[in-house]
């Protein structure tokens, strides 16, 4: 029997960091090749195990011998309710029935998953795991560009972007997108490269909202020195429903300095129309990309909707048309791959 010392694992552990690091979205192959998934399975379930030798502690050893008796997913749940798992908290309603409404497309036991735009804990991810997935990997273009976590040996949390992920043909059963298509510019370009990465007969799921046509689809988000605005709480939210239509940049800003200094009145105009975060697109416009993508739609359907006061619906569709539904606030959207590679 060969015995190890502790810096003999130490070393260890960082030799499976790094090659776990070398398949992440963080570093892109020089050479242009493609990372096989399953490498990365593996190289995830490495650093797993290696971190439970590095890091012995009785509650560990509790733990192991609960997931011989009980099962993994039993004891994860365990973990989530007693608190011990530190980076998890409860999901949000969204997730819940986001995930609620992917297990209703497919089943995900034993699926290799990628999600689009993970949640900062990486909640969704676990909670993938507690429904049985083979594998799951979080990408979040917003983290720094070398950030990763392994959250266990079936789950990974990284930076990545979609449309520069360094994975073969074929790679994943699902794609995730949870409150994430109202971010995404480049939409067309983005199905592409998702029916790239998607198995044949793979799935694409997305639930979102607000989109920019709908009441409250400026999505603002910012602060200004000690004032804080958000979208989706009223006492913060310092527009009425649909400003962001029914108003050009120059008329917006003379309504709010009604209310608010002329730095706060354009800081917040500067985040309704130039912000970065959100793609500005019109619900006819999604389901336009959509139907036009690689993809086959199984399902597109408004998932919630806010009610318009007819007034305000008519000059919304004096001011942009008749296409779009303007009571649709949030969306959900499922899209197969085809059989043929």
């Amino acid at each position: 029997m060969t015995c190890f010392s502790y810096p003999v694992l130490e070393m260890a552990e960082d030799r499976n960091l790094a090659a776990l690091a070398s398949l992440l979205p963080i570093v892109t192959p020089k050479d242009g090749s493609r990372i096989d998934v399953d490498d990365l399975v593996s190289a995830t379930a490495c650093v797993s195990r290696a971190n439970s030798l590095t890091c012995p502690s009785s509650k560990k050893v509790v733990l192991n011998l609960l997931r011989l008796v009980l099962g993994e997913n039993t004891v994860n749940r365990i973990q989530r309710f007693l608190g011990v798992q530190a980076h998890t908290v409860p999901l949000a309603d969204y997730q819940e029935i986001s995930i609620n409404g992917l297990v209703s497309f497919v089943d995900i036991q034993g699926k290799t998953i990628l999600e689009v735009g993970s949640d900062e804990g990486g909640n969704v991810l676990v909670a993938l795991e507690e429904r049985g997935v083979k594998f799951a990997l979080g990408i979040d273009v917003w983290k720094r560009k070398d950030w990763f976590r392994v959250l266990s040996k079936k789950l990974v949390h990284a930076y990545g972007d979609v449309l520069s992920l360094p994975y073969r043909d074929n790679s994943f059963d699902v794609l995730l997108n949870i409150a994430t298509f109202e971010h995404i510019h480049n939409l067309d370009v983005t199905m592409h490269e998702m029916y790239r990465l998607l198995k044949p007969e793979g799935i694409m799921y997305a639930q979102f909202g607000p989109i920019w046509s709908s009441a409250v689809g400026h999505h603002i988000w910012c602060n200004l020195d000690d004032k804080i605005f958000r979208f989706d709480n009223p006492d913060l939210n310092p527009l009425d429903d649909f400003d962001h239509l029914l108003y050009d940049r120059s008329e917006l800003t003379t309504k709010l300095m009604k209310f608010w200094d002329d730095r706060t009145a354009n800081h917040l105009v500067k985040a309704v129309f130039d912000h970065s975060h959100i793609n500005r697109m019109f619900h006819h416009e999604i389901c336009d990309y959509m139907r036009q993508s690689p993809l086959e739609v199984l399902h597109l359907e408004k998932s919630w909707d806010i009610a318009v006061p007819l007034e305000i619906e008519q000059r919304l569709r004096d001011r942009h048309g008749d296409k779009s539904d303007f009571s649709c606030a949030g969306m959900q959207i499922v899209l197969q791959k085809g059989t043929t590679k």
